[in-house]
């Protein structure tokens, strides 16, 4: 059974996004207390009426989801009024991003650094619960999506991981710890792929050298389907909605 259904506050969030429109559908709040990272998480499952059956569908876990549903739900009603395939959305939350989301602590050392028990808890304690009712179930039926430092968490699950073989990963922080992510690239990425990678023109830090260089070897190394877009006139955080639409649009 999925874990404590707190149905009054995905109507909350809905509310709250009220210059969007969701698709029809069932929005699941649930509260779940890690034993890998000891936190608890305010999880959301996006059940669409579109999908009859969840058995063999695919499943997109998108990183800093709650915290952006309007903007989730809104474009994946785009997405399915233009024809996209029916799916299960799982919303993660950035609860404590700057630790989960890195696989190394911060200068400092103040924070970061708890990627490896974060990504355990998504794939050995949410992922059976999003996935009880036939759906995932095997890496060629996920996909992870995520922006900014949860854009670094999606492509280390792509990368390093055998659950999605998908991801949108977009304005990935792959300058973390001195640009410790392209350390990896010598050796081909566990999954075949496909993958959309986007940033803004406008992001600081040079996100754009970062995305560019990461999908020209991807596909010139490895041969990896890659969807390539840099936004004109797009900030680091514009970025966002128009990589989740382009996501949604090539990987479903």
């Amino acid at each position: 059974m999925r874990h404590q259904l707190l149905p009054w506050l995905a109507l909350m969030g809905l509310a709250a996004c009220s210059t969007r429109e969701a698709p029809p559908g069932t929005l699941e709040d649930l509260e779940m207390t890690s034993a890998n990272t000891g936190e608890t998480y305010h999880l959301q499952i996006f059940i669409p009426d579109a999908l009859e059956d969840e058995t063999d569908a695919t499943v997109v876990y998108i990183f800093d989801g709650p915290e952006n549903q309007g903007i989730v739900l809104d474009q994946y009603r785009q997405a399915l009024e233009g024809g996209a395939e029916p799916a299960v959305l799982a919303l993660i939350p950035g609860t404590n991003r700057v630790t989960d989301f890195t696989p190394t602590p911060n200068e400092r050392g103040t924070q970061g650094g708890g990627q490896a028990e974060f990504m355990a808890f998504v794939m050995e304690e949410f992922a059976p619960v999003v996935e009880e009712n036939g759906a995932g179930g095997d890496p060629s039926r996920r996909i992870t999506f995520g922006h900014s430092l949860g854009g670094l968490l999606s492509a280390t699950f792509w990368y390093d991981q055998p659950f999605a073989t998908r991801a949108g990963i977009a304005s990935p922080s792959m300058w973390w710890d001195g640009g410790l992510f392209f350390s990896k690239l010598d050796e081909a990425p566990l999954n075949p792929g496909p993958i959309v990678v986007a940033c803004g023109e406008e992001e600081p830090m040079g996100m754009y050298v970062y995305t560019d260089d990461f999908s020209r070897q991807m596909r010139q190394d490895y041969g990896i389907d890659v969807t390539y877009d840099c936004f004109k006139n797009m900030t680091h955080q514009r970025a966002l909605e128009p990589a989740l639409a382009l996501t949604f649009q090539e990987l479903l």
